[in-house]
């Protein structure tokens, strides 16, 4: 079932009397239906047959929204460009001993959305190890840092993960690499704070990666295949060995097509320590190469 611009009050009752009168609805996508969501969401908290929900354009009431954790059969969720109508910060609200356990949901893609992240973490808890794929791209650095730190202590068995992370907050990161062993793709993106106080990704700004690059090889798990990092890390050849030293993984495909830092001697680098195991390697936007390496 697929939902599009609600508009009128008629359209909405009629449109929870659609859903209410299902009996096997199993996949529903709902988009730009702001604040209607609300009630939408409140009557989808009540089909046990979901398992696939799609939210793109809407604002909720923290309860309504925390209501879709009834949906025990649910395998799929994903949220893009929603919001909030409130925040409850009472503690009882967060109290995850009264949540359904999501034993099969396994995918979770959070994009552009501003939730509270002690929301969001609720269904990285209720899912537990089953989760395997998550993308949280575009939130609240501070959200993502509560949701990371939800998925270090509830989510071991991730194998691809896709974040947006703000400079200088890697540390959650750290943690979640070191506990998820079984990962096989990362997709690293920065988030950067604006003159007017806002976020926003940007894959220009240059981040100071020196540091960051040699502790980053030594959390990988061994696991790991596939590695982009969408922005523009800057690093020395030096750290970038340090980078291959520390790291166990055999990375077939590295995508740091945004890290303009790249020379000859980097080149250098990954012929010594990844000759015979990398398969892909893009730097597309490398501006300090020699004619003779092109």
């Amino acid at each position: 079932l697929s939902v599009s611009v609600i508009r009128t009050n008629s359209e909405l009752t009629s449109m929870v009397n659609l859903i209410n009168a299902q009996k096997f609805l199993c996949d529903i996508s709902i988009e730009d239906c702001y604040d209607n969501l609300n009630m939408i969401a409140r009557a989808l908290s009540h089909k046990s047959s979901l398992k696939h929900i799609k939210l793109v354009g809407g604002r909720f009431n923290c309860e309504d929204l925390k209501s879709l954790t009834k949906c025990y059969q649910l395998k799929t969720l994903m949220i893009v460009e929603c919001e909030s109508l409130e925040n409850d910060s009472k503690d009882e609200f967060y109290n995850i001993e009264k949540i359904q356990s999501l034993s099969k949901l396994y995918k979770i893609t959070l994009r552009d959305t501003f939730l509270p992240g002690k929301l969001l973490a609720f269904y990285f808890q209720a899912a537990n190890s089953k989760i395997q794929e998550v993308e949280l791209s575009g939130l609240m650095p501070f959200d993502t840092h509560i949701i990371i730190k939800a998925i270090t202590l509830h989510c071991p068995n991730i194998n691809k993960l896709s974040v947006t992370i703000d400079e200088g907050h890697y540390d959650n990161l750290y943690g979640l690499l070191q506990s998820c062993k079984k990962l096989t793709s990362i997709l690293i993106d920065s988030i950067t704070k604006e003159e007017d106080g806002s976020f926003d990704i940007d894959r220009d700004k240059e981040v100071e990666a020196n540091e960051i690059l040699p502790l980053f090889g030594k959390c990988i798990p061994s696991s790991l295949k596939l590695l982009k990092i969408w922005s523009n890390w800057v690093f020395t050849p030096e750290s970038l060995e340090k980078f291959f030293i520390n790291c166990s993984a055999k990375i077939e495909t590295l995508d740091i097509a945004y890290c303009e830092c790249i020379t000859d001697h980097h080149l250098d680098v990954f012929l010594k320590y990844t000759k015979g195991i990398l398969k892909n390697l893009d730097i597309d936007r490398a501006r300090n190469l020699s004619i003779e390496a092109l």
